[in-house]
């Protein structure tokens, strides 16, 4: 499935907890991906995150509605929350994610990522061994 803007994603089947949050993450995923720099360092293209991202958020959002206690769609609401600039929000709902599955490695993962934000480096470092355990 190939959706071009926000423009056509209600064209997003979403119908379940999963199917939203792996398609939230998907379309954070094109959101990095989608990010160039210029020869200074300069970030070129940046119109890009507002196709994007909305799209994204609108996803993890239903996937929380769907599925409040699925570790998958805690973890894709994070990343929300974290491009919102609401570190501790992030934060709280990445721990959030790792309660409700402890033997998730994405949301091991994706802590450890909003630790580094943080810079609660210790912990974060914590998190990325749990998440290769």
């Amino acid at each position: 499935l190939h959706v071009a803007s926000a423009h056509d994603a209600s064209l997003v089947p979403c119908t379940t907890g999963t199917s939203c949050a792996s398609l939230a993450i998907l379309w954070y995923t094109k959101w990095m991906l989608g990010y160039e720099y210029g020869p200074g360092g300069e970030t070129v293209g940046v119109q890009y995150r507002d196709a994007t991202v909305p799209v994204a958020r609108r996803l993890a959002q239903q996937a929380v509605e769907l599925a409040p206690n699925l570790s998958i769609a805690a973890t894709a609401h994070s990343y929300s929350l974290l491009l919102d600039w609401k570190w501790d929000a992030a934060a709280a709902e990445a721990h959030r994610a790792v309660a409700l599955n402890t033997s998730d490695p994405a949301a091991h993962q994706w802590l450890g990522h909003v630790q580094t934000s943080l810079l609660d480096l210790e912990s974060a470092l914590q998190s990325s061994m749990a998440a290769e355990a």
